[in-house]
C-alpha cells in the first residue's frame, strides 16, 4: 500500500486514489520480510511470572487489609 503523510504529522495518512508510477513500481519490488501469520505462536506466560504475581496480589491484600 502507498501512503502520503506529513513529516510533521505522521499519523495523519492518506490513501491517494492514483498511485504514480515510480511509486507503483517501488511497491511492488519490495521484499515482505515479516513473519507469516501462521508461523506466529502465542507467547504463554510462565509458571514463575503467574506465581510471582498472585505472591504480590496477596502480599498487596494483607498490607490493605492491616492498614485498612
Amino acid at each position: 500500500m502507498v501512503v502520503q503523510y506529513d513529516p510533521e504529522q505522521p499519523w495523519r495518512v492518506i490513501v491517494p486514489k492514483r498511485v504514480p508510477g515510480e511509486l507503483s513500481r517501488q511497491a511492488a519490488n519490495l521484499e515482505i520480510t515479516g513473519t507469516p501469520a501462521e508461523r506466529i505462536v502465542p507467547r504463554r506466560p510462565e509458571m514463575r511470572t503467574l506465581g510471582l504475581g498472585a505472591l504480590i496480589a496477596a502480599v498487596l491484600l494483607t498490607v490493605i487489609r492491616l492498614t485498612g
